[in-house]
């Protein structure tokens, strides 16, 4: 008997005792948060009372976007961590069953407390119907004693005002019957919501060498939380250096409110896995930072913005130019060609090497899949301004900001707003692939810098030689600088090419151009003082046979400029 109560109290009992242990629910809160472009870090930590020995702990209500594979967990000295796994979970409230039951109750005697309510106003009204339609007293031609009258009239006066303060308290008691009857019915939606909500729950089992209190931090990724950079590019006159207004949009659709956290943006990849690297072949091919279509420009991604030109590469205009050519065969019959669909995923150029902005003030990003724009930091960038102009096109002048040293800023792909002397001039583009020294913004048109061109009709002409047709066209093209600045300047303008060998272009004055042999574009860089005007001339012959069309087409293009409406 002795040996039986022996092994009651050293086996059983402790069996029975463990399998009736509850796991310990630990409350945490989120700290901080490492937002990624495809994904974020979440940080969150708690403190819970251990027992010594073995102990079961739950972290719930943890985001659905959660990835199991992510998770990690840190316990404080003298615990050790012995296991940690996770699941879905539905059930959100203590005695769901109970509480959704007594809130039940509770509607349903709210409900019979106003219809009660509202008999009660029905009776007055019904009674306050039948005096008013019984108020005449004496006959036709029967007169009322006074006494009578006024104890009527008394009577009239006292019982209406006694119905209508009794209908106003009723009215007063519905309303609050009905505040108090919502508030019961959110409280059951509410409930209801947190019953059926899914979400992730994570059970640790921890095992302490005495008992205390530890601190866990419990980290783990999650979908659904993006951040997009934008930007602020401010010049304000082309003596002063650019600022640079660095700031994001984030995005959280995680499920989980994130509120007072330290954001830290990141441009590194979370999904990248602990397998060595692999070096791919480096190949190099020639590239323009524009897409050249068959004959015209790409014109929306040309507008976007005047991006990191190589000076070195002159021939980005190369199907632009006017070409003479014969006149030109009928269009054939076939359909055109069927225009391609862009990809719709969002591809973003970082750095090589991934780069982290730490947010010093505290953010409250809800999680109701609504942008929020924060501010990250801000950069003063020496600029070298030039103006650039091609009047054949457009008689406008557009001043460019060229600015250096902006691969040190880990930049990446975004939108821009361009604002001159504190006025907007529209939206434009940073675009970060490539491998130019400078980054070319356009800051729209200078209205103090005129250009003009004419063709000079007088010097110009057609005349007949024999068998041959000689045109002649002479262009000048005038620029002032009306600021009180010293400018650069660049301008462009062509002559035409010939695809014929019966076609000759001689070309007799350009002004000291430099000209493409390839596409017969022309190019200036001079400096102007302020108020100093400059005078180009172009001046070239077409000769041809005569009895021949010869159409010299002016094909338009469309200059670089953020979009102004």
């Amino acid at each position: 008997m002795k040996f039986l109560k022996l092994f009651l109290i050293l086996f059983i009992f402790p069996l029975i005792s463990l399998a009736s242990e509850e796991p310990n629910q630990m409350e945490t809160e989120i700290d901080s948060v490492i937002l990624y472009l495809n994904g974020a870090e979440i940080n969150r930590s708690g403190e819970v009372a251990l027992k010594k020995g073995r102990n079961e702990i739950i972290i719930s209500r943890l985001s659905t976007r959660l990835d199991p594979s992510s998770i990690k967990a840190k316990v404080g000295k003298g615990v050790d961590l012995l296991s940690i796994s996770s699941q879905v979970t539905y059930d959100g409230a203590d005695n769901p069953d109970q509480n959704v039951q007594s809130l039940k109750d509770s509607i349903e005697l709210f409900n019979q407390g106003l219809t009660l309510l509202q008999n009660d106003k029905n009776a007055y009204q019904e009674e306050k119907n039948m005096i008013l339609s019984n108020k005449a007293i004496g006959g036709a031609n029967t007169g009322v004693p006074f006494e009578d009258l006024k104890a009527t009239a008394d009577f009239y006066r006292t019982r209406i005002k006694e119905i209508n303060d009794l209908m106003t308290e009723t009215d007063i008691k519905i309303k609050k019957q009905h505040k108090l009857l919502n508030q019961l019915k959110n409280n059951q939606r509410a409930l209801l919501k947190k019953i059926n909500e899914e979400f992730y729950e994570v059970k640790m089992v921890l095992k302490a060498s005495s008992p205390k209190k530890t601190k866990i931090q419990l980290k783990y990724l999650v979908s659904n939380a993006v951040w997009l950079p934008l930007y602020n590019i401010r010049a304000k006159d082309i003596d002063q250096p650019v600022k640079l207004e660095y700031r994001a949009q984030v995005y959280n659709d995680t499920g989980v409110d994130w509120k007072d956290v330290h954001l830290t943006l990141s441009t590194a990849d979370p999904t990248r896995d602990a397998s060595k690297p692999v070096m791919e072949t480096w190949e190099l091919n020639y590239t323009t930072p524009y897409n050249i279509g068959a004959g015209r420009f790409n014109t929306y991604q040309y507008n976007q913005s005047v991006q990191k030109r190589d000076k070195k590469n002159k021939e980005i205009y190369k199907q632009e130019f006017n070409e003479i050519t014969p006149a030109p065969a009928p269009p054939p019959s076939a359909p055109p060609p069927p225009v391609p669909v862009p990809d719709p995923i969002n591809e973003i150029t970082v750095s090589e090497l991934s780069a982290e902005f730490e947010i010093e003030e505290l953010y409250d990003i809800p999680a109701d899949a609504t942008p929020y724009t924060i501010d990250v930091t801000e950069y003063e960038l020496p600029a070298t301004y030039q103006h650039y102009t091609i009047p054949k096109v457009d008689k406008g002048v557009f001043l460019l900001a060229q600015i250096s040293g902006w691969e040190d800023l880990n930049l990446i792909d975004g939108e821009a707003g361009v604002y001159y002397k504190d006025t907007y001039l529209g939206s434009s583009r940073i675009d970060v692939g490539g491998v130019y020294d400078t980054l070319d913004l356009s800051l729209g048109r200078d209205p103090k810098v005129v250009v003009t061109r004419r063709k000079l009709k007088d010097k110009s002409g057609k005349k007949f030689l024999g068998s041959n047709v000689r045109e002649t066209y002479i262009y000048e093209i005038a620029i002032k600088n009306n600021r009180k600045l010293p400018i650069s300047v660049e301008i462009v303008d062509q002559v035409p090419l010939s695809k014929e060998k019966e076609i000759v272009v001689d070309v007799n004055n350009i002004s000291g151009a430099v000209k493409d042999e390839l596409s017969g574009k022309l190019t200036w860089n001079f400096d102007l003082k302020p108020n100093e005007k400059k005078t180009l001339l172009i001046d070239f012959v077409v000769k041809y046979p005569k009895g021949k069309t010869v159409f010299i087409k002016s094909k338009r293009q469309k200059i670089s400029t953020p979009r102004y409406f």
